[in-house]
């Protein structure tokens, strides 16, 4: 189901991917995050702000074609090292809930990979009927990456709406749950995906699932309250070791969809 929306479709489509691809999930998000922990930190909602827009800017020369869309997918290590060094100088408890957001996306991430690799289904942007239609929306440059090699076969579950999952929940839980309004990224995320043709219905059902489910355990497990780099650090430790062999489990794709660069979706 697609309402044509002329220049709107941005917005919207913005969410679906703001929470999967690394540059903003790892770049902006955290301090996202930092910033709902400690909302009355003038120096905290001025970086978050201009991060925000500066992602906001590469997102949109990406999809105009201007830059190339490998830089949505940018150095993770350097993300993580700017998102967490800033909160760390701008505040104390912000620190505590950005490492405890990227610890939680990380390993969201990695079960949501594992996913991806068992079920191996295809996205509905070359498997629906209708799809012959996706080359005449404004949205295409988004799209297309979607459509060769792995990615194609990556469609169960939601890695976006898994991220967007992880964000509100970590959002809830450093905001004491006063609001419903934190459960937007979830939901922009992933109706988002649905919307370029990126994911089925149960994708993203079971992606937001995976993100609340693990972040509500890593709380019980370490609290957010007291989550520093050395959690963040075990993390990305497992995760780059779990990656390889996720990655060795892999079936062999069609000869239609071979070729192309490999991205996470």
């Amino acid at each position: 189901f697609h309402v044509h929306l002329g220049v709107l479709e941005l917005p919207l489509a913005v969410p679906g991917t703001w929470f999967g691809t690394t540059t903003t999930s790892l770049g902006s998000a955290p301090l996202l995050v930092a910033l709902g922990s400690d909302l009355t930190n003038q120096r905290l909602l001025v970086t978050t702000t201009a991060t925000f827009l500066v992602a906001v800017v590469v997102f949109a020369l990406v999809v105009a074609d201007v830059l190339d869309r490998s830089l949505l997918w940018w150095k993770p290590p350097v993300l993580v090292a700017y998102s967490l060094g800033a909160a760390k100088l701008l505040s104390p408890v912000g620190y505590h809930a950005a490492a405890f957001y990227i610890t939680s996306w990380g390993y969201s991430v990695l079960a949501g990979m594992f996913l991806k690799t068992v079920f191996s289904r295809q996205r509905p942007c070359i498997s629906m009927p209708g799809r012959e239609r996706l080359g005449q929306l404004r949205l295409l440059p988004l799209h297309e990456h979607l459509c060769m090699g792995y990615t194609a076969i990556e469609s169960f579950p939601s890695g976006d709406a898994c991220g967007g999952a992880v964000a509100s929940t970590c959002l809830h839980l450093v905001t004491g749950g006063q609001s419903l309004l934190v459960w937007l990224p979830m939901l922009l995320s992933a109706y988002g995906r649905m919307f370029i043709w990126a994911h089925h219905f149960a994708d993203v059902v079971v992606g937001a699932g995976i993100g609340v489910a693990i972040t509500l355990a890593a709380n019980r497990l370490i609290q957010w309250q007291s989550c520093t780099w050395f959690e963040l650090l075990a993390c990305m430790l497992i995760f780059t070791v779990m990656k390889k062999g996720v990655e060795k489990l892999r079936p062999e794709l069609p000869k239609e969809l071979a070729g192309g660069k490999h991205y996470y979706g």
